[in-house]
């Protein structure tokens, strides 16, 4: 046992860092880890200008670097302190060795003709030091025999320790000699060394009750007098043996004794037997073996030995051989070993014969019993061979034709065929009546079981009775499919591992995860997770918050693949607002598990300054406390006693200082301003600038002409539109703006649809060339996953605000996720306020509430997860006027849990079903020194907050600013360059173009490009949707009329030139279905007529006949 004791002494250090204005903030001189304690560190000097990145132009001219380390500082290599530094390398270090803890000032300077100084202050504080104790001793120790217990002293703190000297003793000193104590004395033991010595102590009587114990204290140094360690033991008395006599055998026999019959010791003995030159002993196991000389007869004895730790008995018994004859059978303490009680010619009982062998009658009592007999179908082993009746079982499959078993399982004899045991084709080994095979070898094929059959495979045909049940082929049940895949493999199991805590809070970020025994023979399409109120979810990992509290039943399903059997698992949770009023924050009480803000804790709280208002009592104090103040109530004086703390309200006091007074909050109503483009205005290009503002930080998405909505990154872009009138949408927390306007040109059938035109293009161009569809590879989406990861660090941008009112100060820290597709996990805010703000942490009221770390203060929030460009904020209220400077000097520190392989894995399982829902094709065009590169993406369903990234090969750019992009309104993650656009919803095709200006070999480059579609919900194109076209609703309807004309006619025509007359004919009916429709409510946006447009096109009509039946229409 190990026990250890560190002296409770607090350590205090702290690194601080000031740098010399003359190096400039380009230069970083610092300490590593960044707290390190007096022993190994090390100090970093670094380059972190721009100009450094990447490294060509470091140190800004610096040539050299010298290093001056005060006494009780050093470094192995003292030649180093003086470096010479070049321009290609960023970072130079300098292993450091503290001796003595103090405080310290280190210099560097930086030359290139001129000098320049960086310092830092170390300051360490004196270490307290620490020993630990450990004790080496038997469980039990022989009465009346010194044994040796060592005592081992481990020196594991961080300083030398002097002068080590310890006291042992024994206790009760009942059970031992003397002396019953002493001192042990180790002198310096040095850090890390480990020293030991040892005390032998003497058990002088047996233990009764009370065990015995050996302990060791620390006498010096006093400071460690606390640390100390202890065992028990036992005195036990000395080990004995005891064998009896006599024993007798025959000549030339091996006798097998089991040793508990002829010796007795101690439990947990090691046994040995010594015999004598005609009689040799040996111990297997629990017996011991006796073996005689070849025709040696006469009396040895054996000497039984036992052992047990250090102790050792010895006993001995006397064995006699004599010839077979002179043995009578049946006298106590002989061995039989030639009887043959039933004059068989078969001897029993002879330990060393094989069963079955002609010397070993297994019942001499029965003459027909023996080893030379014939079986017979009676269920009795009449060969003394362990088996029965096996002359009856010719395909040596265990089961006979008399109705019995060959292990002798079932004894008795069967009457009929419908016998259990009754095998029903004796020549055939994969045919009896138990077969419950579960390969169903039904045609007598599958001897090998290399594989299941079942009907389903077209198996189970051969018209035999393969488990005599009288059933054949399909009318046996043991031939389904089900009935195999369990017999075979049984049915997977499911067990929910996660959430461990049963009780959790609102909004708490629940991790749901569960277990399959057999994952491989699931239907990952039938995984089904139902929480309890009305949420679901769809695979073994999946996150769910409750939003109300409450007692919910989470449960888990799962199919098998042959679809046989569901498996689930359920887990109770009880989901709270709080348990605690600690967990409601300072100024809340938790109220059957939800928190409460009562009007008044205390009487102070209800206090007027009225000197009319008297008698101000807080009643009911606890969640249903209210102020009373006699007749009158007042609520406020002053807007500013209606402060909620909620920036998005405006705060009123109506009645103000009265009884009737009340506090009134409205919330501030968005405004949304489209600054560009103009309404009805028209413009000369199609590139139109987009601009915007809001009187509120809230982010926004832009649709155009009906189209995709994309998230808005900035509030001042280009965006492309169309020839002829254009429709831009700004949704902004769920309010919405638009404006008309239009573009020079001519509107034409492929700027209505797709919302771009291409002059050189013939109509429906981008339908007609078929490119080869893009899949990305899985090593491609690590790859691009892993550069995202890596490019965009942290992944979190913090933000402090302040607002006054009167002499209350208001701090709100914004913690906002700015990772591309990650959650951010098990954040963990921690917040040091300066003692200028607050003194301690009762001067601080906070919303959400917090955890205190330290009274000084420092506080800590705990936030499950933030989505990707989620935002979590914390506020604090404090009865001070404070300053933007006060501000800065609060400290945050953020930890975040590290992004784990099913993260990944969730993300890629995403991407792979994105890309199942859409076909992506890429055009590449190159003309006059220039390369388009155009990347078509079409939906197959409604993607929901989907990410598009694009990795751009350097062969093609070396920087972002080298390529010009049609849709500029994306997000730059590295300059390399790599983006990504993010739609909040796409569901009509997608455009994304970039230009080069060099001529690119495609075979060689853009190949090496890379673009990936990461979905986070994908649904269906449902009636009613956003997605789904209007001419859906009626396609059944219109499907002839509309459609069949057309769709007959241009298949007559083959192709070629159409018969005017006819053609003018099918359009004019055409034109008449769909007026038609439109007079009953059909086709009131231009997206549905669009989108028929479309249809019409892919059923056979030509774009010139479009055209014509849409002029016609209007």
């Amino acid at each position: 046992m190990k026990k250890e004791l560190v002296l409770v002494v607090f350590l205090l250090f702290f690194v601080k860092m000031s740098y010399a204005d003359v190096c400039g903030g380009d230069i970083s001189f610092n300490s590593y880890p960044t707290e390190p304690s007096c022993g190994s560190f090390t100090l970093r000097l670094r380059d972190i200008s721009t100009l450094c990145n990447p490294l060509d132009e470091c140190w800004d001219g610096y040539t050299s670097a010298s290093l001056a380390l005060p006494e009780g500082l050093s470094t192995p290599n003292p030649a180093d302190l003086d470096k010479t530094i070049v321009s290609n390398i960023n970072l130079y270090e300098y292993p450091i060795t503290c001796s003595i803890a103090q405080d310290y000032e280190v210099i560097l300077t930086l030359s290139n003709g001129s000098t320049c100084e960086e310092s830092i202050s170390l300051n360490f504080a004196p270490v307290a030091p620490s020993l630990a104790l450990s004790i080496t001793a038997p469980s039990s120790i022989t009465k009346d025999i010194p044994t040796d217990f060592t005592v081992e002293v481990n020196n594991d703190g961080t300083v030398d320790v002097d002068s080590v000297e310890l006291l042992w003793e024994v206790s009760p000193p009942d059970y031992t000699a003397t002396p019953l104590s002493g001192t042990l004395s180790f002198g310096k033991i040095t850090v890390g060394q480990t020293k030991s010595d040892t005390v032998s102590v003497t058990g002088t009587s047996l233990t009764t009750d009370t065990l015995p114990t050996f302990t060791v204290d620390v006498t010096n140094p006093t400071s460690l007098s606390s640390v100390t360690a202890s065992e028990t033991f036992s005195v036990t008395d000395a080990l004995s043996v005891s064998c009896t006599n006599p024993l007798a055998f025959s000549k030339d026999d091996e006798m097998i004794l089991t040793i508990p019959d002829v010796c007795t010791s101690e439990d947990g003995v090691a046994w040995t037997a010594t015999g004598n030159a005609d009689m040799a002993a040996a111990v297997v196991g629990t017996t011991v073996i006796l073996t005689t000389s070849s025709g040696w007869t006469g009396t040895a004895d054996i000497n039984m030995t036992a052992s047990k730790e250090s102790q050792e008995a010895s006993d001995s018994f006397t064995v006699t051989v004599l010839e077979p004859g002179d043995i009578p059978c049946g006298q106590t303490g002989y061995v039989e070993s030639v009887c043959d009680y039933d004059q068989d010619g078969s001897f029993s009982k002879l330990r060393t014969c094989a069963p079955g062998s002609v010397c070993n009658d297994c019942n001499d009592d029965n003459r027909y019993i023996h080893p030379r007999m014939n079986e017979t179908c009676d269920g009795i082993d009449q060969n003394c061979n362990l088996r029965y009746d096996e002359d009856f079982d010719e395909d040596a499959d265990g089961f006979t034709s008399c109705g019995t078993r060959t292990d002798g399982s079932d004894k008795i004899k069967g009457t009929d065929k419908s016998d259990p045991s009754w095998d029903c084709n004796n020549t055939n080994e994969f045919i009896f009546p138990t077969n419950e095979n579960p390969y169903c070898d039904c045609d007598n094929t599958n001897k090998s079981q290399s594989k299941r059959e079942s009907i389903s495979d077209g198996e189970c045909e051969d018209n035999l009775d393969n488990d005599c049940d009288d059933l054949t082929d399909d009318e046996d049940p043991d031939c389904d499919p089900c009935n195999i895949f369990d017999d075979f493999n049984p049915f997977p199991e499911i067990i929910i591992t996660r959430p461990e805590r049963t009780e959790l809070f609102i909004d708490d970020l629940i991790t749901f995860k569960a277990d399959v025994d057999r994952e491989e023979y699931i239907d990952k399409k039938n995984i089904l997770w139902e929480f309890g109120d009305g949420g679901m979810a769809y695979r073994l990992l999946a996150n769910y918050s409750y939003e109300e509290a409450g007692t919910y039943t989470a449960k888990v399903s799962i199919r098998d693949k042959k679809d046989c059997h569901t498996s689930f698992d359920t887990i109770e949770l009880t989901i709270t607002e709080c348990k605690e009023d600690t967990d409601c924050g300072n100024s809340s009480f938790c109220c059957d598990n939800l928190c409460k803000a009562p009007e008044c804790i205390i009487d102070l709280d209800c206090e007027q300054e009225d000197p009319l208002i008297t008698d101000e009592l807080c009643e009911n104090k606890g969640c249903d406390a209210f102020c009373s103040r006699g007749n009158c109530t007042i609520s406020c004086t002053d807007d500013e006693d209606c402060n909620d703390l909620d920036d998005s309200t405006i705060d009123k006091c109506g009645n103000p200082g009265s009884c009737g007074s009340r506090c009134l909050h409205k919330k501030e109503e968005l405004q949304i301003n489209i600054v560009s483009p103009k309404e009805g205005e028209r413009y000369p290009d199609n590139f139109v600038m987009l601009e915007y503002s809001t009187n509120m930080d809230v982010e926004c998405e832009y649709q155009l002409n009906y189209g995709n909505k994309q998230k808005l990154y900035t509030n001042k872009f280009e965006i492309w539109a169309r020839p002829g009138d254009n429709v831009l949408e700004l949704f902004c927390n769920g309010k919405k703006a638009a404006v008309k306007f239009a573009v020079e040109g001519e509107a034409n059938l492929i700027g209505d649809i797709a919302g771009e035109s291409d002059e050189e293009s013939s109509l429906f161009d981008f339908l007609k060339k078929k490119e080869p569809l893009i899949k990305v590879s899985e090593e491609e989406i690590t790859t691009l996953l892993g550069r995202v990861i890596k490019d965009e660090g942290v992944g979190y941008e913090l933000k402090r605000e302040l607002s006054l009112k009167g002499n209350q100060s208001t701090i709100k820290l914004g913690l906002k996720n700015i990772k591309t597709f990650l959650a951010l996990k098990n954040v963990e805010l921690t917040v040091t306020i300066p003692k200028s703000i607050a003194e301690n942490v009762d001067q601080i009221r906070s919303e959400p509430a917090f955890t205190v770390v330290e009274a000084d203060p420092v506080v800590r929030h705990a936030i499950p997860n933030i989505g990707t460009g989620g935002l979590e904020s914390v506020s604090y209220s404090i009865d001070k006027e404070i300053t933007e400077e006060l501000l800065n000097q609060i400290a945050a520190e953020v930890n975040i849990a590290e992004v784990t392989d099913e993260d990944i894995e969730e993300v890629k399982d995403k991407i792979e079903e994105t890309q199942d829902a859409t076909e992506i094709t890429k055009r590449i065009v190159k003309e006059a020194g220039k390369t388009t590169v155009t990347t078509t993406i079409v939906p197959k369903g409604v993607l929901k907050d989907t990410k598009v990234f694009l990795e751009i090969p350097k062969c093609m750019a070396e920087k972002l600013n080298e390529v010009a992009f049609k849709n500029k309104n994306f997000k730059v993650i590295s300059d390399d360059p790599l983006i990504v656009w993010h739609f909040t919803e796409l569901s009509d095709k997608l455009d994304l173009s970039y230009e080069v200006s060099k001529d690119i070999s495609v075979e060689d480059c853009e190949r090496q490009s890379v673009i990936l579609a990461l979905a986070e919900q994908i649904e269906a194109m449902e009636v009613g949707s956003p997605a789904a076209s209007y001419w859906r609703l009626i396609l059944a309807a219109l499907v002839v009329p509309v459609v069949g004309f057309g769709v007959v006619y241009f298949h007559k025509t083959g192709g070629k030139s159409p018969d005017d007359k006819k053609l003018d004919d099918v359009i004019d009916k055409t034109v008449a279905s769909i007026k038609d429709a439109m007079a009953k409510g059909y086709y009131k946006e231009e997206s549905s007529l669009n989108n028929l447009k479309l249809e019409l096109y892919k059923n056979g009509w030509d774009a010139k006949s479009i055209e014509k039946l849409f002029k016609r229409i209007k």
